[in-house]
Formats: structure tokens, sequence, C-alpha cells
């Protein structure tokens, strides 16, 4: 009995030996890298928050550094208003890493009256200091997804009942299911890796589309959106730090 007693309690101390600790059970947060972090402020919680997610993930960029939100309203001040909020709120944290590099508001021009006052704002702050940036679509962000598929600068306008970015998700539709197979909707999610693969040709459309919009001071449609994009996806070489 006593060698059978021996061979259990053996047994037993192997399988403790074999249990993983409560501190190997512990998950660790996203840690914190040596490159810029960014606050991303979009004005809905549907497209351009997930496409920015996305991106994120796909690029393992860390959640720590990058930064999205869509949880402020529509409008374009409203944008502003929070991403100052924010970004003032991390420099008031002893950690020095929490302190954001570089500041993205997010906003379609569509159809808000308070356009041109939100620009204003980010103007003011840039001018005393502030890391902040003016990234608008017009008519608005599904623009940019259409900057993946063809080069346009047919005006985009409301139609009918529809809003500007009604028609331009309309536009976008057939070439969209043509490729997935399947209707656009602005909740849906993984919509970054589907496009990667035309993520240059949408840089150049955007690029081009941008450039002639400011040369003749017409801006529907263009974005600039590829500003974001392409710092986000250099971010983690040294030179684009600031």
């Amino acid at each position: 009995q006593s060698k059978k007693f021996l061979i259990m309690r053996n047994s037993l101390l192997v399988n403790q030996s074999r249990r993983p600790t409560n501190r190997s059970l512990v998950r660790k947060g996203p840690k914190v890298e040596d490159y810029d972090r960014v606050l991303i402020v979009c004005e809905d919680s549907k497209s351009s928050p997930k496409y920015f997610e996305d991106l994120i993930r796909s690029e393992r960029l860390s959640s720590a550094n990058v930064r999205v939100t869509g949880d402020c309203g529509s409008d374009p001040m409203s944008v502003v208003n929070k991403a100052i909020e924010i970004y003032e709120e991390s420099l008031n944290e002893t950690n020095l890493a929490a302190k954001y590099d570089q500041v993205f508001c997010l906003v379609d021009r569509d159809k808000h009256p308070n356009f041109s006052n939100a620009l204003n704002k980010v103007n003011q702050y840039r001018n005393n200091g502030y890391p902040i940036h003016w990234v608008a679509s017009d008519p608005c962000f599904e623009y940019w997804y259409l900057c993946h598929f063809k080069y346009s600068r047919a005006g985009i306008h409301k139609i009918g009942s529809k809003t500007a970015g009604d028609a331009c998700i309309s536009l976008l539709n057939p070439l969209w299911q043509a490729i997935f197979g399947t209707k656009y909707t602005k909740n849906q999610s993984n919509v970054y890796p589907k496009l990667a693969h035309l993520i240059q040709i949408a840089i150049t459309n955007s690029k081009c589309a941008l450039q002639d919009a400011e040369s003749i001071n017409e801006m529907n449609p263009s974005t600039e959106v590829h500003h974001l994009v392409e710092y986000l996806l250099n971010i983690k070489n040294p030179s684009t730090k600031k």
C-alpha cells in the first residue's frame, strides 16, 4: 500500500507542476511600440473606423500605438472636439508614452453645415502647436474605396432623396459586386484586407484627384485619406518619427 501511495503522490506532484500558474494565465495587453502614437477620430462608428481597425490588424500595428474611435457623432465639429478632448487628456498622463504624437480628424463633406467651422478650429489648434490633422473626403469616405477601382472626377451630388454619400455608394456598388459578389454595406468588416491588393492604385488615383481638385478649387469628388493610409503603412520606418 505504501508503494502504491508513493506512486500516486508522485503522479499528483507531476500533474501539479504542469498546471499553468495564475501568472501564466494573465494575458498581457497590447504594448506601446517604438513608433508614433496616433489617434484617429472618425465621424461615424461604421465604415471608416472599421477600415482603420482592419488596417491596424492586417499591418500588425500595435493597438496601443494607434487608437481609432467613431464614438463622437457625425458632425465635423463633434469630431474635432472629441479629438482635442482625447489629446488633452493624454497630455495629463504621467506616462509619457500615453501622449499622442499625431491626431487625425476624419470627416465627410456631404451635407454638414459645420464643415468649414470645424476646419477652422483644426487650423487654430495647429497654430497653437497641437499635432492635429484634417482628413476630409468629398462627398464621403466611400470615395476612397471608389479610388481602388477607377479614377473619376465626375461630380457626385444629391439625387432626389439620396444624399451625395448615397450616390457615391451607388457608383461603388457595381464595381464592388463584380469583384466580391456582394453589395457594399457601411457596416461590413474586413474591407482593408479585401482591398489591400489594390492599395497602390487607390493611392495614385486619390493623389491625382486631390491635385486636380485643388488646382481648380472644386473638391467634389476627392479625398485626403491617402495621406493617413501612407503614413500608417510607413509608421514603423524611423524616418516617419516626428
